[in-house]
């Protein structure tokens, strides 16, 4: 279900984004990224008269710079990062949407932990059902999670039955793009291991389809298992011995008002033309996509 956002208040520093042309160099010589002390830590000094709002302006404008160089930015290009690059995207990324990356950390850590001990870590694989996981499966993906994202949506509310997805034109390319990241039933057979498809599934439609979908595919028994996120969280966040501040009331509202999207690596892909998922995967990244994963990575991978 897509709630309005009209109402809803959050607690994030309101970064504008960036306009897209070449960022002057010129700026970088009027300004000095400063070492610390500590190792590969940098802060922003500026030369001049800059006030608070145009200091954070230009440290956007220069992450901005450091970001439009990868179509998509992955760990290896976190990892590629050099001294200065790394120093303007923590500052960049510090308090980057701390709401939603808050909920995204205290979530994904559970679930983590939870189906480690319940498969092994070695013996699952989290699979997001479209984009509103999208955030956690990318975060559990960082803490060294085999995990996928399967994009579909406008599901809510269909009630049209799989068999007239399955019949469109296009959807070989669909089918194909499953099994060449992985969904696949002769893949999943001989992986061994549990296949966890999720969704934040307000109505149920969603799952309900995909699964259909799925078996349509011949994925399906034993090693494949559908979870509908939010009671799981709910359940294990009053589980926990200390708990998280993301509260399920307000996990409900990041997932309910679609919050979390923003943060996708790729566009929405409506059910009614799969054919496009290539093109849909292969469209840019948002830079605030970036930023956050960026922010993502900083926190969970191992340099």
């Amino acid at each position: 279900m897509k709630i309005s956002p009209i109402s809803i208040t959050t607690q994030r520093r309101d970064f504008s984004l960036l306009n897209s042309h070449s960022f002057p160099l010129r700026k970088i010589q009027n300004d000095v990224f400063i070492s610390s002390k500590k190792q590969n830590d940098i802060s922003f000094a500026s030369r001049g008269s800059f006030g608070v709002k145009k200091s954070e302006k230009f440290i956007q404008r220069a992450a901005n710079f450091v970001l439009r160089k990868y179509k998509k930015f992955t760990p290896q290009d976190f990892k590629s990062l050099n001294k200065v690059e790394r120093g303007i995207l923590e500052r960049a990324s510090s308090e980057y949407y701390d709401d939603a990356y808050v909920a995204v950390v205290d979530a994904s850590k559970l679930m983590k932990k939870y189906f480690d001990t319940k498969y092994g870590s070695d013996g699952y694989v989290f699979v997001s059902i479209g984009r509103s996981l999208e955030a956690f499966a990318n975060a559990m993906g960082y803490m060294g999670v085999q995990s996928k994202v399967l994009p579909i949506s406008g599901l809510h509310g269909y009630s049209g039955g799989y068999r007239k997805i399955i019949s469109q034109e296009g959807f070989s390319n669909y089918s194909d793009y499953m099994k060449q990241i992985g969904i696949d039933a002769q893949v999943i057979k001989e992986s061994g291991k549990k296949y966890i498809f999720s969704d934040y599934s307000y109505y149920g439609d969603t799952m309900r389809v995909v699964k259909d979908i799925l078996k349509s595919q011949g994925i399906k028994g034993s090693q494949v298992e559908f979870v509908d996120f939010e009671p799981l969280y709910q359940k294990l966040y009053s589980r926990s011995k200390k708990q998280p501040k993301t509260s399920p009331e307000l996990m409900h509202l990041h997932l309910g008002y679609e919050y979390l999207k923003k943060f996708s690596q790729t566009e929405p892909l409506c059910y009614y033309r799969l054919g496009d998922v290539q093109d849909i995967v292969d469209a840019p990244q948002s830079y605030a996509s970036k930023l956050f994963n960026y922010r993502l990575m900083r926190k969970f991978i191992k340099k």
